[in-house]
């Protein structure tokens, strides 16, 4: 007969404690680095006359009870308009057949960059995609 020995004297699953150990991050934290990488692209990236490319800032759900799978910022160019921009979210379905889209804002550089920094902001970003990842959610 075999005998087995026990290399964990601790009894417990390795892999599980390295996971348990792994930080929580907040929807709120996540928001809020990606509104500051999009506000140094918006700084660099608009020009107040010519053409600029679209740009995002893109970030996976951190938060286990959002029904999304990730969150986008992004800035599209009015092609009408020089200088001019709209400020969407992007939630895309867990199932990644389905995104929603918002959008939050509408002006050039100093505008959008106003809108961004109003101190509520975060809060309300955090308010409205939680009420599209419902809407999502009932789209089934």
């Amino acid at each position: 007969m075999a005998k087995i020995y026990n290399n964990n004297p601790l009894g417990t699953n390795i892999r599980l404690s390295k996971e348990a150990k792994m930080p929580e991050i907040k929807l709120s934290e996540t928001l809020q680095k990606i509104t500051e990488a999009i506000k140094d692209d918006i700084s660099s990236k608009i020009h107040d006359v010519g053409y600029f490319s679209n740009f995002a800032q893109d970030c996976k759900n951190p938060d286990k009870n959002l029904f999304a799978r990730a969150i986008s910022l992004a800035v599209r160019k009015d092609p009408n308009n020089d200088g001019k921009a709209y400020l969407s979210i992007n939630i895309l379905h867990p199932t990644m057949q389905v995104n929603s889209s918002s959008n939050l804002a509408y002006g050039d550089r100093k505008e959008l960059l106003e809108f961004v920094n109003t101190p509520d902001f975060i809060k309300r970003l955090e308010t409205i995609v939680r009420d599209m990842a419902e809407k999502l959610k009932e789209n089934i």
